[in-house]
């Protein structure tokens, strides 16, 4: 019973192996991942672009919610303010009086 068992460990031992082989890191398979831009389009605009139809801005500061007064000079990302800066929101109104300011937004606030 012993030599029939032989040939039949041998090719079980040979099956492992090339199981193991395959199955390496170097095998070129990639993991099963999530397509991000169907989960969170906006969360990665330079992977999705023209994806994200709809910005929440959640509770950050927009340019709507700023007001500022004086000598105003434009730039790339925002502006430079030399005179006040009125910051409204829902609880209050706060006033950066005599304000020598660089605001800068990010693309998702502007």
């Amino acid at each position: 019973m012993k030599t029939k068992l032989k040939p039949l460990n041998r090719i079980c031992l040979l099956f492992l192996v090339a199981l193991t082989v395959s199955c390496g890191k170097e095998s070129g398979i990639e993991p099963i991942a999530n397509d991000s831009c169907e989960e969170n389009p906006c969360g990665n605009p330079n992977q999705c672009p023209d994806q994200c139809t709809s910005i929440d801005t959640g509770d950050a500061i927009t340019d709507d919610d700023l007001n500022p007064e004086g000598t105003i000079t434009e730039t790339a990302n925002g502006y430079l303010v030399d005179g006040s800066l009125t910051l409204n929101n829902e609880e209050e109104t706060i006033v950066f009086a005599k304000a020598d300011l660089d605001v800068q937004f990010n693309e998702m606030a502007r």
